[in-house]
């Protein structure tokens, strides 16, 4: 972009001295003398040139800017934001935000940096720590994004989200998943949702002679029957221990 705009301004640059040369040998011409025997006298070269000269040059400037300007506005305006994700070739949802993004900022570009959904967690970090040049990162697990945080990876958005007044009621106490234990800083916002399924394990269930989970059971019963199946039978009491990244999703997701 930039050698065709050098080109450009070359070439506009050249024009400009050409009409100004014409201006000013017509303005020229028109002033020969002609002496007593019929010649043509020679130019007054030392002259200086009149208001209708100088108005031509000054209109000539101004196009010549315009031009200029004209062209360096898409260059400089133009941002590409590039945002690493997993599976965004194969999820709509990628698309739908790329597509009502760019709608909303002409002046943006997004283009997303794909990364496999089993390698996601792994890759990101090390692009992350090998000083990789990608805009933004969607968090796939909290516990890296705590990491990311604490490493100083990753910049916190409290400052920006102030700013812009984000209503942060809207994310229904999700937003404080994505604040860094180390800090309290807010490192990023959720824009989807998913839906879990809970199994659990009927037999450890009879065997701590427990009754089974019910559809309305809230996450504090979920913590204690966890800590009560490890108390009566020594077997771990779930996947996801209170106080884990995992943990917080959950809670926060009931607020």
């Amino acid at each position: 972009m930039l050698k065709r705009l050098d080109l450009f301004l070359m070439i506009s640059y050249n024009e400009l001295n050409k009409a100004a040369d014409i201006v000013t040998k017509k303005a020229m011409k028109i002033r020969y003398a002609e002496n007593v025997n019929g010649n043509i006298a020679e130019p007054r070269t030392n002259r200086k040139p009149d208001k209708e000269e100088k108005n031509m040059k000054k209109l000539l400037a101004v196009m010549l800017a315009s031009m200029m300007v004209a062209a360096m506005a898409p260059a400089l305006a133009e941002t590409t934001l590039k945002v690493a994700g997993w599976d965004t070739t194969t999820t709509p949802y990628y698309a739908a935000i790329k597509e009502g993004y760019e709608a909303a900022n002409p002046d943006v570009k997004i283009e997303w940096v794909d990364l496999a959904s089993q390698d996601y967690n792994v890759k990101a970090s090390t692009m992350l720590a090998g000083g990789d040049t990608t805009d933004l990162y969607c968090v796939k697990e909290l516990s890296d994004m705590q990491n990311w945080a604490k490493e100083g990876l990753i910049v916190p958005m409290t400052e920006q989200i102030a700013a812009d007044g984000v209503d942060m009621t809207k994310y229904a106490g999700m937003d404080s998943c994505y604040v860094a234990l180390t800090d309290g800083q807010q490192y990023a916002l959720p824009f989807r949702a998913d839906y879990w399924v809970m199994f659990y394990n009927k037999d450890l269930f009879d065997q701590a002679g427990m009754a089974y989970p019910t559809n309305d059971w809230t996450w504090d019963e979920y913590a204690q029957m966890a800590r009560d199946v490890h108390e009566k039978t020594g077997a771990y009491g779930t996947h996801y221990p209170p106080g884990s990244p995992a943990w917080r999703t959950g809670r926060s997701a009931t607020a």
